[in-house]
């Protein structure tokens, strides 16, 4: 047992990350403190840890790294099966969203739905993803960029918590 030095709780040693210069080879604050602090830290330096982010994907173990996860999806068998069933459990757990997402696949196939060439939020060109505000109306989307995208499901998660 040990006490968090943030938080102020006693917890088990497992609620604590492991460090070896530690006396007892643990972390003064917990799990749960140490998580709070990257997330805030994260958000209140956006652009900095995206900066770092973006530099250190281009180290070159981490490219090798991506290629050889991307070589091992195309040729493990067990990979792309393990893959398929987590998707097809995701469908049966979401099945007017996945509905939604088939027709309009389908519409824009077909060309009954034209998919712009930039976001609808910051305008920016390139590839765009149909986001639904309602899985009720499966042709009513908004064109988004993925940052866009992204920044919008993490607000509405954000909102969704409070």
């Amino acid at each position: 047992m040990k006490q968090c030095f943030k938080c102020g709780r006693i917890k088990r040693l497992s609620s604590f990350y492991t460090h070896q210069e530690m006396a007892d080879g643990h972390l003064g604050k917990c799990k749960d403190c140490a998580r709070r602090d990257a997330r805030d830290h994260r958000t209140a330096n956006l652009e900095k840890v995206r900066a770092y982010d973006r530099q250190r994907a281009t180290l070159p173990q981490r490219v090798a790294l991506r290629a050889k996860i991307a070589k091992r999806w195309k040729t493990d068998p067990k990979l792309r099966q393990r893959i398929a069933l987590q998707k097809a459990a995701w469908g049966r757990r979401n099945q007017e969203r996945r509905a939604a997402h088939v027709l309009l696949g389908n519409a824009l196939r077909s060309g009954r739905v034209m998919k712009p060439s930039k976001c609808a939020t910051c305008g920016a060109k390139g590839q765009v993803h149909g986001h639904h505000e309602d899985y009720a109306a499966p042709l009513n989307v908004v064109w988004l960029c993925r940052k866009c995208h992204a920044r919008l499901h993490v607000e509405q998660r954000n909102m969704e918590r409070a």
